[in-house]
């Protein structure tokens, strides 16, 4: 599934981004939160299940494919 992954995405990426470590920085960063907590500014840890904690999640998750990624045209 990566290698057809793979295939679709290599010529819609940012100058100089490796495709293997943008694919697996996503999968880490994804399975990450899924299966761990994030620390609030104040150093409370939140779950996935935390509305506030995935909204964040995804705003940072967007950004990060934003600046990997060459907008579509």
């Amino acid at each position: 599934m990566l290698d057809r992954l793979a295939d679709e995405l290599q010529d819609l990426l940012a100058p100089g981004v490796d495709l293997d470590g943008a694919l697996w920085t996503l999968i880490w960063c994804i399975r990450g939160f899924a299966l761990g907590s994030t620390p609030t500014p104040g150093g409370r840890l939140t779950e996935p299940r935390d509305a506030g904690a995935r909204r964040q999640f995804r705003t940072h998750l967007h950004l990060l494919v934003d600046r990997l990624f060459l907008p579509s045209s």
